[in-house]
Order: C-alpha cells, then structure tokens, then sequence
C-alpha cells in the first residue's frame, strides 16, 4: 500500500481535530426516478444505493498544481497532532496510509475573473442584456430623414452595409442579408425561376441600391457544387440525356422537323450577314426588336420557347404546324428526364440544414457587431435563401438556355420553397463555448415541452442552436454534470467566507417555493480559518467570539426558524458546502438568469 510521509508539527497544523472528524465524513442514499440509465450505474458515485462521502477541510494556498491524498487515522488518535495525550516532537515523521490521491490545478481567483462557468455565465447574460437578444447590428438613434429611415429599416430586417461592384469596375453601396434574420424575412418574388447570380439582386428603387443577399446565396450554391464532383457528374448526365431526347423528338420517321430547322437556323445566319454587309452604322439607334424568350420565363415550358432555345429564332416567326408538334414532343422528353433524374439528383444537394453547416460563417454572421463577444442571438431562418443557394448548385456549369431551364425543371421537382428544415435558431459566443465543450442543451416551448435542439460549432468559441419550428421559449445552456465538489462561496483577504444557504428540504420563502438543494438567497457569513494554518476551514471551535462552520450553522438555523432536526449531522454542512453544476437560462425575449443546479 502507498503510503506518505509528513512532519507532526506539519499534521497539528493540518488534521482536524476528533470534534471535527465527525462532520467530515457522512452516508447518502442516491434514488433514481425510474429504470436507472446507464450513466447512472457507470459514473463513480452514482449508482444507486448508500454511499459514504468524505470532505476535505483545506484549500489551495497558490495557483498551481495540486495533489490530494486520503490517508488513513487507524492508530493515531492517542497522539498530541490528532487531539491525544500522547506527545510527537514536531519534526518526527509520521508516516500513513496513502487510501486514495487525486490532482488538480488552482488557479487564483483575481488572476482570470472569466476562468469559471459563474463567472463566464455572469458575462454572458450582463451582455446579452444589453440589447434585444436578436442578430442584427445595434439599432441606430431614431430616423428623421428618408435615407436614415431607409438604413434603420435594413438593420432591423438584419442587413448589413457592403461594397458592391458593378460590371463596370464601380463600387457602389449595397446590402447584405444572409439566411439568419432577426425578424421573419419577407417573401422574395421572383427568385423560383432566377437561373443565374444576377437575376437574384434585389433593387430597392428607393434610395437606389442593391442588396446582395440571395446573389451572393446563388454563387455560394455554385461553389458548394464544385467541391462536389459527384453532384457535377449527375448534373451533367441529366443534361446529355435531356439533349438526347430533344435530338430523339426532332427525328421524325419523315425528317422534316430537324430539316427545316436546320434550314431556319441557316436562313437566319445568312440574312444577318448579308443584311449587314455594304451598310454603314446608323447615327440613331433603331428600335429593338422583340427578344428572344428563354426556357424558364413565362408561365412554362411551351413549343415557341422550345423553337426560340434551339433555333434562336424570333418569337412571331411563323413556324409549320409540324415544327410546332416536334417542339411539344421535345419539351415534354425534357421534362420526364428532369423527372426521371430528380431523386438521384436529390441525393447529392445539401439539405438547408446542411447549408447552414456548410456555409462560410461570415456568410451567416457578416459583421462582428452582429454578435459581439459574451453574447446569444436568436434568429429566424430565411428558407428562401437556403433554396436559393440550392438553386445555383443546380445551375454549376450551365452553358445553355436547355441547361438552365433542366435547373428549374429540376428545383421545381425538389419542392423547394417548402416549410421544411430548421426555422429558427441561436447563435451563443462566449469563451464558455471553447472552454466546455460538452456543454449541455436544452429547449422548451411554452408548455414546457422539450424541442429537438441541432448543435453545432461554426467557430471554436461560437455555438450555433438549430431548432425545428418555433422559437424555444426557455434555453438551457449546463455545465456537464461532474463529481462533486466543495468549498466556499466566497472567501475574502482576511480568510473570512461567505456561503449562500441552500435549502435543507422544500421551503417556501415568502411567495417562492424552493426546491430541496436550491439556493435560498440567504448568506451565512463570517466563516474563518484556522490563524496558523489560513488554508484550513475551521469546523468546530467551542469558541463563541470565533466560531466554526458547524456553529454558525446552528446559530443561522435557529434564526430562520428551521427545525433542529434538519441542522443536526454532517450531512447539513456537506449540502451547503456543495458546489453544482452551474447553468445559464436564456429565453427569446430575452429574459435572462444564471446559477448552479440543485444537486
């Protein structure tokens, strides 16, 4: 067996004394509510049934590393350094029993006041008070003009201020939203049949600049596609064989559909060129003629946009009743094979929970002030973003008119724009997040049901709260459950502490009912260590100008009036010694408190 060696003036200093032995070491009887689950069973400690605890009477003296040691007293109580009659010089090594050590590292409370959950969870509330709880940057002085009203609006919708260039090699402000939006975002029209980046800005006439929003959402759905050869490969086979079944439409038995577009696409280049040639350039520009429709405007898929896509012929040419008939055929062949590769094609694209995970962060948080150091943010989740983002993926690539039209077939088929995925979420940045990160979470609704809750951590100190629906109406954040641990709540320079006095049972203090384990609000103060040794709790002193923690607890219950048989014993003074897990409890409003979980 182990064993340790150490001074009998060093032990008179440290041991307790035999009046406190007794108030150091106590049984508890665990219960579980239910079946017992397997962490019960497994943690050391938990299991069901009685077990002894054993305190400690010290604390660290210095920061640094530390070493706890169990020893054993079995045949020293007749000695001086444990009480006894029987005298040890103070430099004679006694030598013990080693049961059981342990390390630890102290660090000293003002050196880092941010080292503790408390003292983390304390920060994070303070400032998360400070403003609305909701991502978006800080709301500016009360508008007066058109412009200030136009900036105030854009910051509560979540926007923040950008540089845009235009094709011309100008910058020119703009806006920025991406999909996490303090308030439900509006509907976006036109966005279902955009088939490239720029046909997504959005223009506010008044005062006249973009937000760059779903763009800059379309071109990151193309670069997530290109990290994804997979996606690009089942892309490019619905485009071969859509291609196919249009050639397959235009080869009637009799050859006439494909001849005389053949012979329409011929005339149409010979008549520009020729018509050009000889000519000088007019001095004033001629009116434009109609434009050439594209797959994917108007209401549909139809013959003339088919005959305009592969003949790039105008609109009211026109066209024999049989051309018209191939066109039908070949556009509804477009649509079967759109059909026919949606699932395989569904089975490459990210879902919008997996955008979210997957986007750049300053994609969803563009400015820091949106969510500062110490702070949660809840939001809602622009799904129209989302789906736009997956709208690009499905346009990587696209060379034709006949490709992005295959994409709109295709996100049509996708069901986007469904009320699917997460709806809401929070965003939590704090040093708590790195520091713990088995950090427990829990979401409630307004009756008290639990919500599913989709953690993830888009940066080491940021956590990211994903939940299904409605926003939670209470979120829990926990300090993972650990061993139990002791000590003072509070402990000052001249070795005097402070505990807040946890209830012995269910109380009822004025209009609140406390829960057994739960802090009253109460302190006991002036609790003292021993003057030759400071890093020693005194427990019992017999000493009324100077009294131990026992003591005090006697006095304390006899001045709130509890029974005395819920003072009695060391297990009163264990409880209030106990320091839990602590929490933080964030709701959407937000309202806002902290402190440790009852045991």
């Amino acid at each position: 067996m182990p064993t340790l060696d150490i001074t009998a003036g060093v032990l008179k200093k440290l041991l307790p004394t035999p009046a406190e032995l007794p108030w150091l070491a106590h049984v508890r009887s665990v219960t579980v509510d239910g079946p017992p689950r397997n962490e019960d069973l497994d943690g050391p400690g938990w299991a069901p049934g009685d077990h002894s605890v054993l305190l400690g009477n010290r604390f660290p003296r210095t920061p640094g590393p530390y070493t706890a040691v169990l020893v054993s007293l079995e045949g020293f109580d007749g000695f001086d350094f444990l009480g006894g009659s029987r005298p040890v010089a103070d430099a004679t090594v006694v030598r013990m029993a080693a049961l059981w050590s342990w390390s630890f590292q102290a660090t000293a409370p003002g050196s880092d006041r941010l080292s503790s959950f408390h003292a983390l969870a304390d920060k994070l509330a303070d400032n998360t008070r400070l403003d609305e709880g909701r991502l978006r940057l800080p709301p500016s002085p009360a508008p007066t003009t058109v412009i200030q009203r136009h900036i105030a609006d854009r910051i509560t919708d979540g926007a923040v201020p950008v540089a845009l260039r235009l094709p011309t090699g100008e910058h020119a402000p703009a806006w920025y939203r991406g999909p996490l939006t303090p308030v439900p975002a509006a509907a976006a029209d036109g966005l279902a049949r955009a088939d490239c980046a720029d046909g997504t800005l959005v223009f506010r006439k008044s005062p006249g600049v973009y937000d760059v929003g779903y763009a800059a959402a379309f071109t990151l759905g193309q670069l997530l596609a290109l990290a994804d050869p997979h996606l690009q490969q089942a892309l490019m086979a619905v485009r071969q064989e859509a291609l196919r079944a249009v050639h397959r439409s235009l080869n009637t038995p009799e050859g006439s559909a494909r001849q005389e577009l053949e012979a329409l696409v011929g005339q149409n280049i010979d008549q520009k060129i020729t018509d050009g040639l000889g000519h000088t350039w007019p001095t004033t520009p001629t009116p434009a003629s109609a434009p050439v429709p594209t797959l994917g405007s108007g209401a549909g898929f139809g013959p003339g946009e088919v005959i305009a896509a592969l003949t790039a012929a105008h609109a009211d040419r026109e066209l024999d009743p049989a051309l018209r008939a191939a066109a039908e055929t070949a556009g509804r062949a477009v649509a079967e094979t759109a059909g026919q590769h949606t699932p395989r094609i569904a089975d490459r694209l990210p879902a919008r929970r997996d955008v979210l995970h997957q986007a750049p962060f300053h994609h969803l948080v563009p400015h820091e002030a949106v969510l500062p150091e110490h702070s949660a943010r809840f939001f809602h989740i622009d799904t129209a973003w989302l789906d736009t983002v997956i709208r690009g993926a499905l346009h990587i690539g696209a060379t034709s008119v006949l490709d992005r039209h295959l994409g709109t077939l295709l996100a049509e088929r996708l069901t986007l724009g469904e009320s699917t995925g997460p709806q809401t979420g929070c965003l939590v940045r704090s040093p708590l997040i790195a520091a713990w990160p088995d950090l427990l979470v829990e979401a409630y609704d307004d009756s008290k049901h639990r919500l599913a809750v989709d953690a993830a951590r888009p940066l080491p100190d940021v956590l990211m709260l994903l939940f299904p629906s409605v926003m939670p109406h209470r979120l829990l954040l926990r300090e993972p459950p650990h061993g139990l641990t002791s000590g003072i709540d509070e402990l000052n320079q001249h070795h005097l502490g402070t505990l807040n006095f946890r209830a012995p049972k269910q109380m009822q203090i004025g209009t609140r009912t406390v829960q057994a384990g739960e802090s009253t609000g109460w302190e006991i103060t002036g609790i003292s260590t021993r003057p030759a040794a400071p890093e020693v709790l005194q427990i019992v002193t017999g000493d009324q100008q100077h009294p131990g923690l026992s003591e005090l607890l006697a006095a304390f219950y006899r001045e709130h009036q509890l029974a005395w048989e819920e003072r009695l014993g060391p297990a009163a003074a264990a409880l209030q010694l106990l320091n839990s897990a602590g929490y933080l409890e964030l709701k959407a409003a937000p309202h806002i408190r902290h402190g440790a979980d009852r045991p």
